[in-house]
């Protein structure tokens, strides 16, 4: 489990983020549940050395922030398999996902009955509609 003071010594090294320390220490511990410790290490490693500061503890934190956008998604254990690969397309897909959900709560989500799902083949993602009258709504059509 991390803590602030973990972050700070061994990712921050001196430097400062853009995020709060609670954002910072949910998203890192988010990370490693879901993906793991080694493959966090790959963000702040290189040539055998230990990479410190701002750009790698970014890139941290903001996937944690995308990884919690998964909440709730039917199926995302082969896009979690994807990420942990590396895989350029995944990383796609868990943005979109994120960009899609970043901006609702879970409650407002839950109202308005889209869910992201995934289809039969991991590249297609697909929105289902859960509530007969969203496609009326006004934020329907905003989109």
């Amino acid at each position: 489990m991390w803590t602030w003071e973990d972050i700070e010594r061994e990712w921050l090294g001196g430097s400062r983020i853009a995020y709060t320390a609670q954002e910072a220490v949910e998203a890192f511990n988010l990370v490693e549940r879901t993906l793991g410790r080694s493959w966090m290490k790959e963000y702040n490693s290189s040539g055998g050395g230990q990479v410190r500061g701002t750009g790698p503890t970014s890139a941290i934190v903001h996937m944690g922030l995308r990884l919690a956008s998964l909440e709730g998604i039917a199926g995302p254990d082969d896009l979690i398999a994807r990420i942990k690969r590396t895989d350029v397309s995944a990383m796609a897909e868990l943005t979109a996902i994120h960009l899609l959900r970043r901006d609702l709560p879970s409650e407002q989500r839950k109202r308005l009955g889209w869910r992201p799902s995934y289809a039969e083949s991991p590249m297609k993602m697909r929105l289902r509609r859960w509530s007969a009258g969203f496609a009326s709504s006004a934020r329907w059509r905003a989109w």
